[in-house]
């Protein structure tokens, strides 16, 4: 009887997870957007200067560039480390930016994963930036296996890991949002 339980308890939270297909993609992803009033220009240059996550991020407490000597932060080949806390112990992962399309998008690839409870090979992440004729921006950020299927461990782990995610997403943006229409941020930052 309990395992039957904790089977159908699986079943809906793959089915109700953020983690799916979405219009316009062809792999499954955890995405969110949030409308800007602000230019796409402004957000993209805010979100491409690492120390700016302070300003903004609920679950990260910094991110600090570890080849700034040689490639400039957010340029294709920056490399930077991501600290949940302010002593730089306990979780962090370190990200490369693999793309920038200026104005539109930045990919990166995200590794190095340490005290977290579930991981997966090949995780990417994207900020898409959508200009509106009204000089607003529609600002996207996505997470996904980049370049392959994942495997069935992954997508279960993906799946119940979508939860946090897409809420860490939502209130991520929402920050951001606040910040470069020049109002105080929604919900806590990392302290």
């Amino acid at each position: 009887m309990i395992i039957s339980l904790l089977v159908i308890a699986l079943i809906i939270a793959v089915i109700s997870s953020p983690y799916g297909k979405s219009e316009g993609f062809d792999y499954r992803l955890v995405k969110h957007t949030v409308h800007i009033d602000a230019s796409k220009d402004s957000v993209f240059s805010f979100l491409g200067n690492s120390a700016n996550a302070r300003k903004w991020s609920v679950f990260v407490h910094h991110i600090s560039p570890l080849n700034d000597d040689s490639i400039p932060d957010g340029l294709p080949g920056s490399k930077r480390r991501c600290y949940c806390k302010a002593d730089e112990t306990g979780t962090r992962w370190d990200e490369t930016i693999l793309e920038v399309q200026p104005g539109k998008r930045r990919l990166l690839s995200c590794y190095a994963f340490i005290g977290f409870p579930i991981t997966a090979e090949g995780i990417a992440t994207e900020q898409i930036f959508e200009s509106n004729s009204d000089g607003t921006t529609d600002l996207t950020f996505t997470f996904f296996i980049k370049d392959r299927e994942p495997s069935l461990s992954e997508y279960l782990k993906l799946h119940i890991g979508s939860y946090k995610l897409h809420s860490i997403f939502k209130q991520n943006l929402e920050n951001i949002k606040a910040i470069c229409e020049g109002k105080p941020v929604i919900y806590p930052i990392v302290k």
